[in-house]
């Protein structure tokens, strides 16, 4: 069974993404929590209980988050990325865990019990890197990668003519066996600026002859990178989710008047 996952939250990564909300990528509302906790939640619910959350050096709310107000039967080890790429980093924990393992990114979403098909995939096909791929993206953005499946080979592309058929790639991904010993196998000495991205880390381990990819097909995928995906997250999660933490945020301009009761998870004017 598997029971550990490394969640990508290292802001640095996001440089790049036109939100224009100023706070560490990872703790943007996502229907009264951080992001990176909504993609957590998912996890935690299908038996995850073993977290390694790779952060930014200006992340440390995330980690602060974490280890004060979220589930208490969870563990955590932090990872700081600084000049490190994923892939080395990626490297390290395989070889800490030595088992299979989930990698999500804290911006990547789709249906609620996508986590839990996933799993079962890998029952199936316990060695294969899985890749969560849909045909539908919500996001406003252009999608930054696809795959191709053809007599069942996954290949993997940057561009792509649309009229073929193709799927759409989030950041999720289950790594295998075969998966895990390629990661714990690689030469610390050879990555220089190898594998920086998460696709990156999929395209380096696609290019082995013996690569076993396999898409987990989802209905839809959502990468947050711009204000608007923002919004797009927040309600689908309101339809979605049966959650109470629909507000907590409120503008420093708002006066709450009693009766009214503020919750203390509200943060006000922040």
């Amino acid at each position: 069974m598997i029971d550990s996952a490394v969640i990508l939250a290292a802001s640095s990564n996001f440089a790049n993404r036109e939100i224009t909300i100023s706070r560490p990528h990872a703790m943007l509302p996502a229907l009264g929590k951080p992001m990176v906790v909504r993609v957590m939640e998912r996890l935690y619910r299908a038996g995850i209980r073993r977290y390694n959350v790779i952060l930014g050096m200006n992340d440390g709310h995330v980690a602060s988050y974490l280890n004060r107000q979220w589930m208490p039967d969870a563990t955590f080890e932090f990872t700081l990325q600084s000049q490190e790429t994923l892939l080395l980093l990626l490297h390290r924990i395989a070889k800490k865990l030595d088992a299979p393992f989930l990698i999500a990114s804290h911006n990547s979403f789709t249906y609620e019990r996508f986590v839990q098909s996933l799993l079962r995939h890998h029952e199936e096909q316990p060695n294969h890197l899985l890749l969560a791929g849909a045909r539908l993206s919500l996001s406003a953005a252009k999608p930054r990668v696809y795959a191709t499946v053809s007599d069942e080979k996954v290949s993997i592309h940057r561009e792509i003519d649309t009229e073929n058929d193709h799927f759409i790639l989030g950041e999720h991904m289950l790594c295998g066996r075969h998966c895990v010993e390629y990661l714990t196998q690689l030469n610390e000495s050879d990555f220089s600026q190898n594998g920086l991205t998460f696709f990156d880390v999929v395209q380096a381990y696609a290019s082995q002859e013996d690569a076993q990819l396999a898409i987990a097909e989802t209905s839809w995928l959502l990468d947050v990178v711009q204000d608007s995906d923002l919004l797009t997250l927040n309600k689908r999660l309101l339809e979605d989710s049966n959650d109470g933490h629909i507000l907590s945020e409120l503008h420093s301009s708002v006066r709450v008047i009693p009766p009214v009761r503020v919750d203390p998870q509200v943060s006000v004017g922040q």
